[in-house]
């Protein structure tokens, strides 16, 4: 099983990028969101940036590429238009399929390497550049947990992680996970997975509908 405290190596962006999607959006308590089709859903392709939530290390300002960061019970606050929802464990994994991985691997992992994850980042990931190809665009935000925000110093690569609604148990929910690390002063990974973490984490989150 891949360690948990992957997501702790995490980093900073070089440069703003932009995910633009086919053109379609989604608007969300009077803020709107571009939209894509990525097999057989359809995503917001930025992050929410409404009511509630924090800025990583509480910075002040608007962050509208980054969004905010959120508890889950916050995340399952946020009124949604008619037909989306707060993405489940089984949404991400069609996400990832969609883009070519195998689940689970051959150790049981909810896991997939660096070929594919890139497929879910922008190009402003650090040591392992994302080409985008799903156009998920996602981008480093770091995460808040235990009292501390984790994630984005310079030189740990990058990463993120978006709520689903579904449960491990009653305190802990499933997280879609990207992370850039470093494996060694030379070489860096990517890797996507599902993972369970605390409810009082935050994270940013996304959305999905049913096309």
């Amino acid at each position: 099983m891949y360690a948990l405290t992957s997501l702790i190596m995490l980093g900073s962006c070089k440069k703003k990028d932009t995910n633009s999607g086919n053109g379609n959006s989604v608007t969300i308590q009077g803020k709107s969101y571009n939209t894509a089709k990525i097999s057989t859903l359809t995503w917001t392709i930025i992050n929410y940036n409404g009511i509630g939530g924090v800025n990583y290390d509480n910075a002040s300002g608007d962050f509208p590429l980054l969004g905010k960061l959120y508890t889950y019970d916050e995340a399952k606050s946020i009124i949604l238009p008619e037909g989306w929802r707060l993405p489940t464990i089984e949404d991400y994994k069609q996400l990832m399929i969609s883009q070519g991985a195998i689940l689970p691997d051959q150790y049981g992992n909810l896991a997939v390497g660096v070929d594919i994850a890139k497929k879910f980042t922008t190009r402003d990931w650090s040591n392992v550049t994302g080409n985008n190809l799903s156009g998920f665009g996602a981008v480093i935000t770091g995460y808040y947990s235990n009292g501390l925000f984790i994630g984005k110093s310079i030189g740990e690569g990058g990463g993120t992680g978006f709520w689903t609604n579904s449960s491990f148990d009653s305190n802990f929910k499933y997280v879609f996970g990207i992370t850039n690390y470093e494996l060694s002063i030379v070489n860096f990974t990517t890797e996507a997975y599902i993972e369970y973490f605390d409810k009082s984490n935050r994270y940013p989150i996304r959305f999905v509908k049913n096309t």
